[in-house]
């Protein structure tokens, strides 16, 4: 379970996770109106032919899961994947399927999923049983990747670099008086593509 603020690259580490260990990569962004057939497939009224989803894919195939945004989905659903993150097999409309021995399951969320905050008003508290089954770990804004991503815009260095100070004494003052802003490493790639288009540094 990977926690951090918007724009640290939670999405992108999981993809990272995929290509370094050589296996597929799937991911799902959950939401209150998310259900059991997001993650289990469901079968077809008309032909009774099972509908297969991601996440059935990489638990049979292998390869890694990324539940995206999970701390947003509806926590009564998310207890299905409890037997599956624990088990060997789960249960699926079409019979039972065993765990391939490659299969990971990634969370990627914005708080540690106790509930709402005031910077992330429509998150919820999931159920402590499926928070159990995740190592739990804190994704900080790397900063020397941060400076990368910016020069990699195209922008003049110099620019870049003053325009970063800027995002950063931004990010520093949140911080130190606990603000309830966000400024992620989205600004710093975001400003720096508007400032090379021609935008001033007033607008």
């Amino acid at each position: 379970w990977m926690t951090g603020s918007a724009g640290v690259g939670k999405s992108k580490i999981a993809r990272q996770v995929a290509e370094s260990l050589g296996v597929a990569f799937s991911a799902e962004p959950f939401n209150s109106q998310s259900s059991k057939a997001d993650i289990k497939g469901y079968k077809s009224v008309s032909d009774n032919l099972y509908q297969s989803t991601g996440f059935r894919e990489r638990f049979e195939h292998g390869g890694v899961y990324l539940l995206d945004e999970i701390d947003a989905s509806n926590p009564n659903i998310l207890t299905t994947l409890n037997s599956a993150l624990s088990n060997a097999s789960m249960g699926f409309p079409d019979g039972m399927v065993k765990r391939h021995p490659k299969f990971v399951a990634i969370a990627a969320a914005n708080t540690w999923g106790n509930g709402a905050t005031a910077e992330h008003v429509g998150r919820v508290a999931i159920d402590g049983a499926t928070i159990d089954r995740f190592a739990m770990l804190h994704v900080k804004i790397d900063e020397r990747m941060e400076t990368e991503l910016v020069r990699g815009t195209g922008i003049r260095m110099d620019v870049g670099d003053q325009w970063l100070n800027i995002v950063r004494s931004a990010r520093r003052n949140v911080d130190t008086n606990g603000l309830k802003v966000i400024v992620s490493p989205r600004a710093s790639i975001g400003g720096a593509h508007l400032l090379d288009s021609g935008f001033t540094w007033q607008e």
